[in-house]
């Protein structure tokens, strides 16, 4: 990838000076979004110059002019002759499926293609899907999964992706048109239900708290924290009801998440908090 090119202008006078100039055949020239082209006394700016087109040889004379008649000129020259690899075509979903919490999708291959990027959003869309839900990055047309997903209504995406390698140098990812969303509803998932913290209560050093775990859960995971931020009580593996010991004196805020173990590893629902402020002697 052909890079861009910068020049430094200083103002060494007592004046402000103001800088003017325009693009050249073969190159955009611009400041920072927050620069002005004026230049404070002791200060500068920095003028780039971005290339038209990526693969290109060129020379060309680039002129700068400053308050007071004074005008600079800079030779400009690119030689990329490297012609980068076209995009990859706009991407269609083949096939979805869901076991449980899993949702598993294929793609037809899709010409100058490395893989796939896949997003679930919760609302359908016209030209791209927006506010994602879930990210599955680098798939396999065969193998795009989603894991832990929660019961629910989703719309999934997938576009491809190729990267420039070129000159020792790899680019971003380059990618081609969003496939058309396809609807996936989520029955067996992870539940949406919430903890319910039914009371909680303080004694000397100590915070008594009692949950209810909604069903298709295992048990929950509590964190006591100070409204500071700083002292954190975590208790895990909790069912109904938990007594945090040890509380230095303060005044603290209660969170409390479900989970449910799938393929051994902890998947888990949405934080709840206890709506008030809890103090501590």
């Amino acid at each position: 990838m052909c890079p861009k090119r910068s020049i430094w202008i200083y103002n060494n006078g007592k004046n402000p000076v103001t800088v003017d100039f325009e693009n050249t055949e073969h190159f955009w020239a611009y400041l920072d979004d927050y620069e002005t082209g004026v230049i404070m006394p002791g200060e500068g700016t920095t003028v780039y110059l971005r290339p038209k087109k990526e693969e290109q040889v060129a020379t060309d004379i680039f002129k700068v002019s400053i308050t007071g008649g004074i005008e600079l000129s800079y030779i400009i020259s690119q030689n990329c002759p490297h012609i980068a690899p076209p995009y990859p075509e706009g991407a269609t979903i083949k096939d979805v499926k869901v076991q449980g919490s899993t949702i598993k999708a294929a793609a037809y291959d899709c010409a100058n293609s490395e893989g796939f990027d896949a997003v679930l959003t919760k609302k359908s869309w016209v030209d791209r899907p927006e506010n994602y839900v879930k990210v599955a990055k680098n798939q396999d047309a065969k193998t795009i999964t989603f894991t832990n997903v929660k019961n629910g209504t989703y719309y999934l995406g997938i576009h491809a992706y190729n990267r420039d390698y070129y000159d020792g140098n790899v680019s971003g990812k380059r990618f081609g048109a969003w496939s058309y969303p396809v609807k996936v509803v989520v029955k067996n998932g992870i539940p949406t239900e919430r903890v319910k913290i039914k009371t909680v209560k303080t004694s000397k050093g100590a915070v008594s708290v009692t949950v209810g775990v909604p069903k298709g859960f295992a048990r929950a995971d509590m964190e006591l924290r100070s409204t500071g931020g700083t002292t954190v009580y975590k208790r895990n593996n909790r069912t109904t009801y938990t007594r945090i010991t040890g509380v230095k004196p303060g005044t603290y805020t209660l969170k409390v998440r479900p989970w449910v173990k799938i393929n051994g590893r902890k998947a888990y629902g949405d934080w709840v908090s206890w709506g008030r402020r809890i103090r501590v002697k």
